[in-house]
């Protein structure tokens, strides 16, 4: 897998335990937008319709392509992680869900943390295979 696509997955692993604060704060800013100052001095009727506004919010929520990308992104994360074995699940959860992991691969291994994976090889071989499946699940051709 090129380097590229790789750590574009790995910072797609390292958002996963804050989707829900993105998807949140994203919806706030469509349905709250950045009000625009009224240049309007003399008076006279306002060009904005503030009926309008609440359609304009559905149908930015529902073809808002940030959001849908990180409804995607979380989604493949979430069909990987049910697939994966509990070994590569800890792995995962330790290398890219924690805020400050404690181990690395190699002291995963050592410490006994996992229980089928025994070698450092085969834990690096688990965590490249989780990382191209969630590619798979995103669509990303990797060679």
């Amino acid at each position: 897998m090129r380097a590229g696509i790789k750590n574009a997955i790995i910072a797609i692993l390292k958002d996963y335990p804050n989707y829900e604060a993105y998807r949140r704060e994203r919806e706030l800013d469509l349905r709250y937008p950045a009000i625009e100052p009224d240049d309007n001095v003399g008076g006279g009727r306002t060009i904005r319709e503030h009926d309008a506004k609440m359609i304009n919010y559905i149908v930015s929520i529902e073809s808002d392509k940030r959001l849908r990308a990180l409804e995607r992104q979380h989604k493949a994360v979430q069909y990987a992680l049910y697939k994966a074995d509990d070994d590569t699940r800890t792995i995962i959860e330790e290398l890219y869900f924690k805020e400050r992991p404690l181990y690395s691969v190699a002291g995963l291994v050592m410490s006994g943390k996992l229980k089928k994976i025994l070698s450092e090889r085969s834990a690096y071989r688990a965590r490249n295979e989780f990382i191209e499946q969630v590619a798979d699940n995103l669509g990303i051709k990797y060679l």
